[in-house]
């Protein structure tokens, strides 16, 4: 069996390489990428008026200006626009997503076609298939994700600096240890993709009766490998979300035992720690999001790479020399 590090690895390829060859596809997916931006950002922009709405209520019942009743007739207009505007965008979110995946797959199958210097019906198999769902998820990532974190984030950001600024610190504070957890557990994620699509490969050139053995052991190693990507995914994102809320309340505590006489916390009023803890929850959401994003771009890289003609497949690779990005 050839050794898929030695005969097609990305392990070496600088992320910008893959961009760059990954540049030309998502070119050609331009107006489902901007259709699911301007969503994206109306989204980010409205999620965290729901904050906004607690601690309307919460406060006018605090300062007893109106009852319950009074308050919903006098702002149940603008919750119920807001509610209403941000639930059909949602809607509009989930076709206008699988439009941008499907064209994502189908290009990314053109592009694998017209880069491969020889036709070999079990490459191209794996490829076309397993290889292209693999490899779409490491550019809808980047076209969708991040722009959805970025966005999302400084609505939040700005929305907490506007309401109670003073917590905002500590929540940029509760990022540095997940940055580094994301960092560690990427390369197992990666090696273990890389596993998984060689057995793939391995696997549509073992259907004859001859080569049971084989492909009853190419199997098992692609479920093993299936197995550890999903363990270390599962590390990733919802360790992340663990690690961030720990990060923030011991960064509270250490600051209010450490400085006792601080107002942290003793000016705030109830509305004030209902908007903070809801913006804490928007603030953690999308970072969670960050190790999905780090995690499965880890595990597409492979199969983005085969795509995009940046390393040579099994049998190109035991047969001829390759140049990357020859067609």
């Amino acid at each position: 069996m050839t050794d898929p590090v030695a005969t097609g690895s990305d392990a070496r390829l600088p992320t910008i390489a893959l961009l760059r060859a990954a540049a030309p596809v998502l070119r050609r997916v331009a107006r489902p990428v901007l259709a699911g931006w301007l969503l994206i950002a109306g989204i980010a922009a409205l999620s965290p008026s729901i904050g906004w709405m607690g601690k309307q209520v919460v406060d006018g019942l605090e300062a007893a200006e109106f009852g319950l009743a009074g308050l919903l007739l006098t702002n149940g207009w603008a919750f119920g626009l807001l509610f209403t505007a941000l639930t059909m965008l949602e809607i509009a979110d989930k076709p206008v997503g699988k439009w941008i995946e499907s064209r994502l797959v189908i290009e990314l199958q053109n592009t694998y076609l017209a880069a491969r210097r020889a036709a070999h019906a079990t490459d191209d198999a794996a490829l076309m298939l397993y290889g292209a769902e693999e490899a779409k998820r490491g550019l809808k990532i980047l076209i969708d994700d991040v722009p959805k974190l970025v966005f999302t984030l400084a609505s939040v950001s700005i929305w907490q600096m506007a309401l109670a600024p003073e917590w905002l610190p500590f929540m940029m504070v509760a990022v540095l240890p997940a940055m580094l957890w994301l960092w560690v557990l990427s390369r197992p994620v990666q090696s273990h993709a890389l596993h998984a699509l060689d057995a793939q490969m391995e696997i549509a050139g073992a259907t004859t009766r001859d080569r049971a053995a084989h492909l009853s052991s190419q199997q098992g190693r692609w479920m093993r490998a299936s197995i550890f990507i999903d363990l270390f995914k599962g590390l990733g994102e919802s360790g992340l979300v663990w690690m961030i809320w720990a990060s923030f309340v011991t960064s509270v505590l250490t600051v209010l035992l450490l400085v006792p006489d601080s107002a942290l916390g003793r000016q705030m009023s109830p509305g004030e720690f209902i908007v903070t803890m809801v913006n804490l929850g928007l603030f953690v959401d999308p970072l969670a999001k960050l190790g999905k994003i780090v995690m499965h771009f880890s595990q597409s890289r492979p199969a983005l790479a085969h795509a995009l003609g940046l390393v040579p497949n099994l049998n190109e690779a035991r047969t001829v020399p390759f140049r990357p990005g020859s067609a």
